[in-house]
């Protein structure tokens, strides 16, 4: 799908596990277009955001800049340096 124009999402959930914690991913698949994501609440597509934007979910982000120093750059991550900052 095109810039503005209606998306299906799926979400699925996936439990994980590190030591002796268990946490969920959930991962969110769309049909929009490279370099767009489905939001989930508009359910159209929207053109990805750039590194230092406000975010609400890793897909927002253009994939090619998700590696940061050979980690996966987070949203979760991308919010606690612009609270930094």
């Amino acid at each position: 799908m095109t810039l503005g124009l209606t998306c299906v999402v799926e979400n699925t959930a996936y439990i994980g596990y590190s030591g002796t914690d268990e946490f969920i991913d959930i991962v969110s698949r769309g049909n929009c277009m490279n370099g767009l994501y489905c939001d989930a609440q508009q359910k159209v597509c929207i053109q990805t955001k750039a590194l230092g934007v406000s975010c609400d979910a890793d897909k927002e982000y253009v994939r090619t800049i998700w590696l940061l120093y050979g980690n996966f750059l987070t949203c979760a991550h991308q919010m606690r340096v612009l609270q930094l900052s």
